[in-house]
């Protein structure tokens, strides 16, 4: 029996964390810099990744998922979420 595996969308998983991290950024009335801080991030970092042109460490999925208070597998797949 065959089974079909489909391919992850790298971009697909960075949308679903920048939409994210934004819309949580929004409801707490943070600036991307100080929400930067907030989740540990360097500002280019945290610019690259609302731009959708970061490359996240595994490391980095997982601090940014405990600080919003998600699992790393919800966060990159965009559920628990009210876009």
């Amino acid at each position: 029996m065959k089974h079909s595996r489909q391919k992850l969308d790298h971009s697909i998983l960075l949308d679903n964390i920048a939409r994210r991290i934004e819309l949580e950024r929004l409801r707490n009335g943070a600036t991307k810099t100080s929400w930067a801080a907030q989740l540990g991030l360097s500002v280019r970092t945290y610019f690259q990744i609302e731009s959708r042109c970061a490359n996240l460490q595994i490391a980095s999925i997982e601090a940014i998922a405990r600080h919003l208070k998600l699992s790393p597998v919800d966060l990159v797949a965009g559920r628990n979420c009210n876009w």
